[in-house]
């Protein structure tokens, strides 16, 4: 009997062993990071909000307003592909990232991936050890903090603007919500509206460091005079800059069309050029106009002006695009005001830069 008895504890204890081995493999089966802010953006500025909202889980305090100005405020993109046209005014959100965290003292480690299975990894890897994983679809960036099932569900905060009309909850009138905690199948990300793998399963891990660090201004000044005169440049074969919105006039005179249906369409193509436009320039012009108060730079002053009247005529922009939706028969109006309008922000552009470095030349 006392054999017996003797039997079944162990038999009860192996069983009460297994539970504890489940359980731990179950837990590991899911992750997520407590304590990660949210914040939602206004005007495109994805990248730095998701930046804005991973500093702050490391208790680093900033807003997007300052991490636009280390750079991310100035630039233009543009690169036709055979799958579309892009015209951006800004350089690149990945880069950006990395820059601005090294100048605020974080190391940022890049990751391209060659699959999504590789992705997966990584983001399982660095969430288990409860650090956020930047990721960075086409035209969209979010904060990564949680997943489930292994990592085929990713947890993630999407910093989309709470107020556009893609958020907006049209079955509550006046009722808004936001993307604070999103779940997506990481398949998902392969397809529309996601398109992760276009620029090869993007991810950035941002680490702190325990060194102090100040940011040189005049450095950063130079920078975006650069991305300004298109100096600065991304990996990718395009056009950047002044010499970009040049390119881009020259291809629009040139554009042929089968009818004004697709006229119509390739106008439409650049709304978030002139909206996002507007929203950078504004950014980079309020951020001068306090610097230059701040330092007495009257070259400052002039780079703040300067970059206000760009963002006014990326403004004037958006409004054509507007008008376009309204009407489709101003098509040629409409592009010939896109003609002018960009002739006009080049010489505005230019001007900005020249007072960056007029700035960042001062004794």
């Amino acid at each position: 009997m006392r054999k017996q008895l003797t039997f079944a504890a162990v038999l009860i204890l192996l069983v009460a062993q297994a539970a504890i081995v489940g359980s731990a493999v179950e837990t590991e089966d899911s992750h997520i990071i407590t304590g990660v802010p949210y914040h939602p953006m206004l005007d495109g500025f994805c990248a730095m909000t998701t930046m804005w909202m991973n500093l702050e889980y490391y208790g680093v305090s900033s807003e997007t307003a300052s991490l636009l100005n280390l750079g991310w405020s100035h630039g233009f993109f543009y690169w036709v592909t055979p799958q579309r046209t892009w015209a951006y005014p800004n350089t690149g959100p990945v880069e950006e990232i990395i820059y601005a965290a090294e100048v605020l003292g974080f190391e940022a480690k890049e990751f391209k991936h060659e699959s999504l299975d590789e992705a997966k990894k990584t983001i399982v890897k660095y969430i288990s050890k409860d650090m956020p994983v930047v990721v960075q679809s086409i035209g969209h960036t979010v904060l990564a903090y949680g997943y489930e099932k292994g990592g085929d569900v990713i947890i993630y905060h999407d910093p989309h603007d709470p107020t556009s009309a893609v958020t907006k909850d049209t079955s509550r009138p006046g009722s808004e919500y936001t993307h604070a905690a999103q779940r997506a199948d990481i398949k998902r990300w392969e397809e529309p509206p996601f398109n992760w793998g276009v620029f090869g399963y993007h991810c950035v891990v941002l680490t702190p460091n325990e060194k102090e660090t100040k940011i040189d201004w005049k450095q950063i000044w130079r920078r975006s005079a650069g991305k300004t005169l298109g100096t600065v440049k991304n990996p990718y074969p395009a056009k950047y800059g002044v010499e970009g919105i040049q390119a881009l006039i020259e291809d629009m005179k040139k554009k042929e069309f089968k009818d004004e249906e697709e006229k119509v369409k390739y106008l439409l193509g650049f709304e978030g050029t002139f909206f996002l436009g507007t929203g950078f320039r504004r950014e980079a012009a309020a951020f001068l106009a306090g610097q230059a108060s701040a330092m007495e730079s009257d070259a400052l002053l002039k780079a703040s002006n300067a970059f206000r009247q760009s963002s006014h005529l990326f403004r004037a922009g958006y409004n054509l695009v507007l008008l376009l939706k309204k009407d489709s028969s101003k098509a040629e109006i409409v592009k010939k005001g896109f003609l002018d309008l960009l002739a006009k922000i080049t010489i505005f552009e230019e001007r900005g830069a020249d007072a960056l470095l007029e700035a960042a030349n001062a004794k």
